[in-house]
């Protein structure tokens, strides 16, 4: 089981921005989303060798988050694509998430908890 502790990702809101090229208009990751990135990686560090891409995995996310808003689900999306190449190769690995939320204004932060999932989910099924 791989745990780690990590800064509280920014909402799926502010993930990206857009701009306009000519009559294009082009996502690319915003400020916050970058910054969150780096975090994680800086938390992380090397030292983590990352599930290989045919296990399939389930992760506990007990997120704290800073304030009494939002929604469960916002936060979620950055935080899992952050780990992807770290906890794992890809996060369409995992096959269950179980995720809790409450409050710490003073740490505001994220526990995740990967482990193998050995039981048979649906789309596993042969």
């Amino acid at each position: 089981m791989t745990v780690l502790v990590l800064p509280y990702p920014p909402s799926a809101n502010s993930l990206y921005r857009t701009i306009i090229r000519g009559k294009r208009a082009i996502p690319i990751k915003s400020k916050e989303h970058r910054l969150f990135f780096e975090a994680v990686a800086a938390a992380v560090g090397d030292e983590l060798e990352p599930y290989g891409p045919n296990v399939p995995l389930r992760v506990r996310l007990n997120l704290y988050r800073p304030r009494r808003v939002g929604d469960i689900d916002g936060p979620i999306k950055a935080l899992l694509d952050s780990l992807n190449g770290r906890a794992w190769v890809d996060d369409s690995q995992i096959v269950e998430l179980h995720v809790v939320r409450g409050d710490d204004k003073h740490r505001p932060r994220v526990e995740v908890s990967v482990s193998p999932c050995l039981e048979v989910h649906p789309q596993q099924e042969a």
